[in-house]
């Protein structure tokens, strides 16, 4: 699947086409980011741009199942 983009520069504005990435290149893309340190200044920038967000009723559904899928493999994990 396709998904354009577009950007403008301080002289003109460019259009790039950009492609899903496979399975294997977002593993290797998020292995390079393993590790990866932040400044001080860039986490508080982070931080500043997410106050104010809040997920959507649909979102806290899945996070709610999610969470309760991980607590109970964590207790049969225990029990092992």
């Amino acid at each position: 699947m396709r998904v354009y983009h577009t950007y403008a520069t301080s002289e003109k504005k460019i259009t790039s086409m950009k492609y899903r990435l496979s399975e294997e290149h977002r593993r290797k893309v998020s292995e390079g980011q393993r590790g990866k340190v932040l400044t001080e200044e860039h986490r508080r920038k982070i931080s500043e741009s997410q106050k104010g967000r809040h997920p959507s009723e649909e979102s806290r559904r899945k996070m709610s199942e999610s969470q309760k899928q991980r607590q109970i493999n964590e207790k049969d994990k225990k029990k092992k």
